[in-house]
């Protein structure tokens, strides 16, 4: 929002498409590419560093967004752009695998897409939209709706 980042996390889901062999997915780093100025840099997330895939499945990779500088740029008045990175996606195969990303950017007025870790550590999605009208008591109404089953019996 406002050229600062909602969450740091991202989740990509890498599929081994191998009929036999596991995929060991090592890293996940930006390329240095003339088409894209990212002022992050990526990482897998500590407990997924070098994880298998078995054959046929699909798994999602966990990367954590960084400022390049450690902190977040500052932007002159409404400015608003989006970034584009390229991802290289390191596994035990001869050949890296490249995943063009682009983080559009929205105001404060403007709806979203995020993601988050949930509590049992995986990456959830979530959507944030802002109110059709202003809050006159200055807080605003939150609705949350919930989709799927739960894995605990009540």
């Amino acid at each position: 929002m406002n050229d600062r980042l909602f969450s740091t996390f991202l989740s990509i889901p890498v599929t081994n498409l191998h009929g036999s062999q596991w995929l060991k997915v090592t890293k996940v780093s930006t390329v240095k590419d003339s088409s894209s100025s990212s002022q992050f840099i990526v990482r897998m997330t500590g407990e997924d560093k070098a994880f298998t895939i078995a054959p046929g499945q699909v798994r999602p990779i966990k990367v954590v967004l960084e400022y390049k500088n450690g902190k977040e740029q500052s932007i002159e008045g409404d400015a608003c752009s989006d970034v584009k990175m390229v991802l290289k996606i390191s596994t035990n195969r001869v050949q890296d695998q490249k995943l063009a990303v682009n983080l559009r950017c929205r105001k404060l007025s403007e709806s979203f897409l995020f993601t988050f870790v949930d509590h049992d550590g995986s990456v959830q999605h979530g959507a944030a939209i802002a109110p059709l009208k202003g809050c006159t008591s200055g807080i605003c109404p939150v609705l949350l709706t919930l989709h799927g089953t739960s894995r605990y019996k009540y």
